[in-house]
């Protein structure tokens, strides 16, 4: 290998084949100046001439890349990387504590914490919580003691 693909190589980048999932994981889109190349997992947004950062399904790239994983073509990332990885979410979840005062701040850190907790649990530092399910009230209470009979009911007895 020579080049810029031989230099990343030496450097401990994997190089995925094109193959490796039906149909790759690169596609072609058109963009305003010429050929723009995504991956499969992206959706260019282009208003008038400008092209904003693409929309992602990051769930299939995570299962794409936990795949190549298991089929053993990428190793998982070193613990130094998924440690930084994990100071950077709690970082984010830091800086908006700071500004949890408005609403506004109170749902950014809401959002950045449970960002936290998801990176905490796909690097294996937290257990995920159990899905739990309540059970459905079927039915009304029903009433154990008879009701104390009014003063008419009484009367119609003794009379």
């Amino acid at each position: 290998m020579g080049g810029a693909i031989g230099t990343k190589v030496r450097d401990g980048w994997v190089m995925i084949p094109h193959d490796v999932i039906p149909g790759g994981y690169v596609k072609k889109c058109d963009g305003a100046r010429g050929a723009v190349h995504l991956s499969v997992w992206e959706t260019p947004r282009q208003v008038g001439r400008r092209v904003y950062d693409p929309e992602t399904d990051t769930a299939g790239y995570y299962a794409f890349l936990r795949d190549l994983m298991a089929r053993g073509i990428i190793q998982q990332p070193a613990q130094v990387v998924l440690e930084d990885i994990v100071a950077r979410a709690q970082s984010a979840v830091d800086r908006a504590a700071a500004h949890t005062a408005t609403e506004a701040g109170k749902a950014i850190y809401e959002r950045e914490l449970e960002k936290l907790h998801a990176v905490e649990i796909a690097c294996g530092y937290r257990k995920a919580k159990p899905k739990t399910t309540r059970k459905k009230k079927t039915g009304t209470r029903k009433r154990t003691t008879k009701p104390a009979a009014t003063t008419a009911e009484t009367e119609v007895a003794d009379g």
